[in-house]
């Protein structure tokens, strides 16, 4: 695995990172949707600084994520009782 180093501006910071080559493009447009949500969300909230935007970005990732985990189990649940339904079937057939 190559590993490179790249500099990202997120709230008008600099971040230096090293990371896999393949990983590149996806940082790099998590990084662009970041700073959009920082142009968005400076515009609707009042806040003292980019440290209150960046929270509230957090927040709303992070609820996204754990809903997308949410529905991500049932999904799976919901697969391997298809599975075993399938397999019952099988069984009966055999």
């Amino acid at each position: 695995m190559d590993e490179i180093s790249i500099s990202l501006l997120i709230g008008e910071r600099t971040y230096r990172l090293t990371i896999k080559k393949e990983e590149e493009e996806t940082i790099r447009k998590v990084a662009h949707d970041i700073n959009q949500r920082l142009q968005d969300y400076a515009q609707i909230y009042a806040y003292r600084d980019k440290q209150d935007l960046l929270a509230m970005i957090v927040l709303e990732l992070a609820t996204q994520l754990e809903a997308n985990k949410n529905l991500m189990e049932y999904h799976n649940l919901e697969i391997q009782n298809r599975i075993r339904e399938i397999e019952g079937m099988i069984d009966q057939y055999i």
